[in-house]
């Protein structure tokens, strides 16, 4: 089994069903912040991504995903290993997470990272609720679900 960690609309368990994910535990991301640097074609909105930022923090969730289900999570994520870098719509890495945010337990596990776009719109709500919904259900800390309410929607 692989340890992914998902800081968007995955966060949500209905949107990581058809993978068959198994919820390990919520995690942040030190030296990261939230942005929304690509357009998904299928939600009509901009969507999430991170970037490396000295103080900053996501949270997300880290799931079990095994190598097949892994292979199928790249392809909705617009990545092929094969592929010229600047192709993929993001990045698989290897990042240290942090088990509930506790310095004591840094997890490695992969993520994606997006590859910007120019111009990229905003997400809209109903990716935004998304992205709240996913992070009440998995409970995050409440000042992170408050900054998730704040961001700014094209709607």
């Amino acid at each position: 089994m692989q340890k992914v960690f998902v800081y968007g609309s995955l966060i949500y368990s209905k949107e990581m069903t058809c993978y068959n994910a198994e919820f390990d535990f919520i995690a942040k991301l030190p030296n990261h912040k939230l942005t929304f640097p690509r357009e998904s074609k299928r939600r009509c909105c901009g969507v999430a991504g991170i970037v490396e930022c000295s103080g900053e923090e996501v949270w997300g969730v880290v799931y079990r995903l095994s190598d097949e289900a892994l292979n199928r999570l790249d392809s909705r994520e617009g990545y092929e290993p094969s592929r010229n870098k600047r192709k993929n719509s993001y990045e698989r890495c290897e990042v240290t997470v942090l088990r509930y945010g506790d310095e004591n337990y840094p997890v490695k596990a992969f993520t994606y990272y997006a590859n910007p776009q120019k111009n990229p719109p905003l997400p809209n709500n109903e990716y935004k609720d998304l992205l709240i919904k996913g992070a009440k259900e998995r409970r995050l800390p409440d000042w992170y679900i408050k900054f998730l309410k704040q961001v700014k929607t094209a709607d």
